[in-house]
């Protein structure tokens, strides 16, 4: 896999956010909540969304794409 520059500096940017992401879900149990196994239920978008607005995240959204990102906002 290649990346370019920009797709570089993106990921320095923004790696303190994704360490922040699995912190939070780690604090929150969301990790714990996921499936033990081989496959993760962290890739089912349906899952994702429900079990976000069930901890308390605000504005859950699915980022349409080729991955689909599940986003959402943590109160306060």
């Amino acid at each position: 896999m290649t990346l370019s520059p920009r797709a570089l500096m993106s990921l320095l940017v923004n790696g303190a956010k994704a360490v922040d992401v699995v912190t939070t879900a780690l604090e929150t149990g969301l990790l714990d909540a996921l499936e033990p196994g081989p496959v993760s239920r962290l890739r089912e978008v349906g899952f994702c969304t429900a079990l976000l607005a069930e901890t308390g995240f605000i504005d859950v959204e699915v980022l349409p794409g080729v991955w689909e990102l599940v986003v959402a906002r943590k109160p306060g």
